[in-house]
């Protein structure tokens, strides 16, 4: 029973957040920079951390998870500097077929 109970917990909680890929950043900026924006914009960062952006030296790529009910704000051109790209984060499968983990359809690759 107590097993059951966590699994459903795990199931509300992962539908009551969305994961975000802020992208087109300088070189160079980290994740406490991003969490930093976060914060000072008044929203909940429940994760963020440097990915190995070795993929292009051209800009870096942070993936955040904060609050669904935060993600309209997260995904609002105002809260970003002109050129910073904002999506829902697409999870890959073993199959490598993309997932999204939000309702939001956008088909996004995470591939610059």
């Amino acid at each position: 029973m107590l097993v059951l109970l966590r699994m459903l917990c795990l199931k509300v909680c992962a539908k009551n957040k969305s994961v975000v890929c802020v992208s087109r950043l300088e070189p160079g900026t980290t994740a406490d920079i991003v969490r930093d924006h976060f914060i000072s914009n008044s929203i909940d960062v429940l994760s963020c951390y440097d990915l190995n952006n070795t993929d292009s030296s051209r800009f870096t790529r942070v993936p955040v998870c904060v609050p669904l009910y935060d993600l309209d704000r997260v995904l609002s051109p105002d809260m970003w500097p002109k050129g910073v790209t904002v999506r829902p984060w697409v999870f890959k499968t073993r199959n490598n077929v993309s997932t999204d983990n939000t309702d939001l359809r956008h088909g996004y690759d995470d591939a610059e």
